[in-house]
């Protein structure tokens, strides 16, 4: 692997560096991402031959489906005298699969949501939010210490480390996720009232 990079024609850093370290602690030195695997330039026109026809057709990058399993979890005060507070979770798999890895946050965001009927309930920010963490047998740091994904930046990376694990486990059978969102947190995104109910 590459050492990051400082300089702004220097070879690329890995993904977190140079979407994360360098638009933060360095702007002046981020530069569009170039995921591992794909060439430069692939799909914006920049190869054109004298007559303008692309000279470098590049087949699609495999973009596989994925069962997106999404744990929803919400507090809820009961009417004993103690007043106490109740954690309940509940587990269910969105209605189709997704191509994860060329789906933005936000339309990602509302299929998970879909698995809950919470579509309509809560509207992703168009930038960030609302907080979720996504998880997948052999994730960095495993189910506990997966990160929390804020905004476009933390979603892009995810994908990214996801694309990276595909490319070098090529006979992986990894075809879920699991997607974790706290109902308490998303207060901000809400559009209705609705709120899940408690099965017996």
């Amino acid at each position: 692997m590459s050492p990051n990079r400082w300089t702004p024609d220097g070879p690329q850093g890995s993904a977190f560096h140079e979407l994360v370290i360098l638009p933060t602690v360095a702007p002046h030195l981020a530069r569009p991402y170039q995921p591992p695997g794909t060439t430069p330039g692939e799909g914006s026109g920049d190869n054109f031959g004298p007559n303008g026809t692309d000279t470098a057709p590049t087949p699609p990058a495999p973009n596989p489906l994925f069962y997106v399993q999404v744990i929803i979890s919400w507090t809820e005060r009961t009417k004993s005298r103690s007043a106490r507070v109740k954690t309940h979770s509940e587990s269910k798999t969105a209605p189709q699969q997704v191509a994860v890895l060329s789906t933005n946050r936000p339309d990602f965001i509302s299929t998970a949501l879909s698995a809950h009927g919470l579509q309509g309930v809560y509207q992703p920010g168009p930038v960030s939010g609302p907080n979720m963490r996504i998880c997948y047998p052999g994730q960095p740091g495993g189910k506990t210490k997966a990160p929390v994904i804020v905004d476009d930046n933390g979603y892009i990376l995810f994908q990214s480390q996801l694309r990276e694990y595909l490319a070098m486990q090529p006979r992986s059978t990894l075809n879920t996720l699991q997607v974790y969102f706290e109902l308490d947190t998303m207060e901000g995104f809400k559009l209705g009232r609705q709120m899940p109910t408690v099965q017996n």
